[in-house]
């Protein structure tokens, strides 16, 4: 194979590029999956901020508890110290997937979510639940539970106020078949780093094309008769950041943000 000195220029050119953008892009995926694993599903109370007392920890994690040995619908409260320049739609929507709320044929799971030095919150609900909670109710417990109570740093108030009306919104019971105001939810799915990705995949493409434009015109040069063989190449990639479990509910967008 015969590759001219523009040609290695532009290829040295071209993974230089492709090296400092895939550089990039794993730098991105680093801190969010450093976010997401600092938080494992280890109780349905996780307080990272470290807001909560011992004792208003206690008592929200047994009222969650209790309620989900009755009803079955799986409600989780993360609080954590900054979304690190994140944004709480897309982390809510990582963060209840990573922890699987719910039940996976009911789709009954709820987290609430607040980045406390950023002063912003989520709720974020499963499809089961959209039923019973929709995004209007969602806004209303917001606005007349949460951000009051977070305002004045009365955050377990805040919580405990909130979990109850979401409690009597959805009722002792699970919300199996229930469907949102619409009939049918908005889908949302969030996508990490995709812009640089594909920027990484375009130039992984230019970097074939020339090599495969160097073969064919460098094998051209040289005399009356060329010979190609044939040439077999593969690249593989791998990034699967799936969590394994019982196998959890899904989300899709449902539910209300906001700051305080």
């Amino acid at each position: 194979m015969r590759v001219s000195i523009g040609q290695k220029g532009l290829l040295i050119g071209v993974l230089a590029v492709w090296a400092l953008v895939w550089q990039a892009s794993a730098q991105d995926q680093t801190d969010f999956d450093r976010l997401l694993d600092s938080l494992p599903y280890e109780a349905q109370v996780t307080d990272q901020a470290g807001v909560l007392s011992i004792e208003d920890r206690d008592t929200l994690e047994k009222k969650l508890t209790d309620y989900r040995l009755e009803s079955g619908n799986e409600v989780a409260v993360a609080l954590i110290s900054s979304l690190q320049g994140g944004q709480i739609d897309d982390f809510g929507n990582k963060l209840f997937a990573k922890w699987e709320l719910g039940d996976a044929d009911k789709d009954n799971g709820l987290l609430v979510l607040a980045a406390i030095e950023d002063r912003k919150m989520r709720i974020e609900v499963g499809y089961g639940l959209e039923g019973v909670l929709p995004d209007a109710a969602c806004g209303r417990i917001r606005d007349q539970y949460l951000a009051p109570a977070f305002r004045e740093g009365k955050y377990a108030k805040g919580l405990n106020d909130a979990v109850d009306a979401f409690i009597r919104a959805i009722g002792g019971t699970d919300a199996e078949g229930s469907e949102s105001e619409d009939g049918a939810p908005v889908v949302v799915q969030p996508i990490s780093g995709g812009g640089k990705l594909l920027i990484m995949l375009f130039f992984v493409v230019v970097v074939v094309v020339i090599i495969v434009l160097g073969n064919k015109f460098g094998g051209r040069t040289g005399g009356g008769s060329s010979s190609g063989g044939s040439r077999s190449g593969g690249s593989s990639s791998s990034g699967s950041s799936g969590f394994s479990g019982g196998g959890g509910g899904s989300s899709g967008g449902g539910g209300a943000s906001g700051s305080w």
